[in-house]
């Protein structure tokens, strides 16, 4: 479920709430920003995996 929120925040918001802004740094920032949340969800996610038991 988290997978496909991402998703689809990853392409509605630069191409909506971002689409008015000239710069195109602010798209990319997002996508880095998004990237980084994206990868701590991940590292939270699978921390514990080989300790269950």
């Amino acid at each position: 479920m988290i997978a496909v929120i991402l998703a689809v925040l990853s392409v509605g918001v630069p191409f909506t709430l971002l689409g008015d802004i000239a710069r195109f740094w602010a798209s990319y920032l997002y996508w880095t920003l998004l990237t980084v949340i994206t990868i701590v969800i991940g590292f939270l996610h699978l921390k514990g995996w080989g300790d269950k038991r």
